[in-house]
């Protein structure tokens, strides 16, 4: 399994110019030397699968086809956790 080892946070700029918007201040998520999320700004959180890269020329989830993720847990022991 794979953990984060050295999680930080970076301040970064996407510019959006090409799409009709502006320059937008975003923060980044990265692991050493591995970035993991380009602008937390604009995840779609809440729904399921996240888009953890957004798109850099728009910043409109499911405008880019990769940079998906999607979290999950293991519940197989449920049964005993619950009657426990």
């Amino acid at each position: 399994m794979w953990q984060l080892t050295d999680p930080t946070t970076r301040k970064a700029e996407l510019d959006f110019t090409s799409s009709g918007q502006s320059v937008v201040s975003v923060t980044q998520l990265w692991d050493g030397s591995v970035q993991l999320i380009n602008a937390i700004e604009f995840v779609n959180w809440g729904d399921l699968p996240l888009q953890f890269v957004v798109c850099e020329a728009c910043g409109f989830v499911r405008c880019q086809p990769q940079g998906w993720v999607e979290l999950k847990r293991d519940i197989l022991n449920l049964d005993t956790l619950l009657t426990d």
